[in-house]
């Protein structure tokens, strides 16, 4: 994994199996969003509870913790459509 410009730092980490990909890492929801980012955020939102407890979640649960109910609800909605297959889904 590296960041996308390879300086640390720099930008949502991506692998060399994402280079010329159309979706998006930095985007959790529409249809620009990397499915694995929808996955990744969705899976927070369903073990939040289960996940406040570690120490090495903190930064997570706090980021978790700023989305507003339109954004989790896309974030669930979007996650389905992926899990569904369909990719281009908004």
């Amino acid at each position: 994994m590296r960041r996308k410009s390879g300086r640390p730092g720099s930008g949502p980490a991506t692998c060399d199996r994402c280079r010329g990909c159309r979706f998006k890492p930095a985007v959790r929801t529409g249809k620009d969003a990397c499915p694995c980012t929808t996955l990744y955020w969705d899976f927070l939102l369903r073990h939040a509870t289960r996940l406040a407890s570690h120490p090495g979640m903190a930064l997570q649960g706090k980021n978790l913790a700023r989305l507003d109910e339109e954004e989790r609800m896309a974030i669930v909605s979007r996650a389905a459509a992926v899990r569904r297959g369909e990719w281009d889904a908004g």
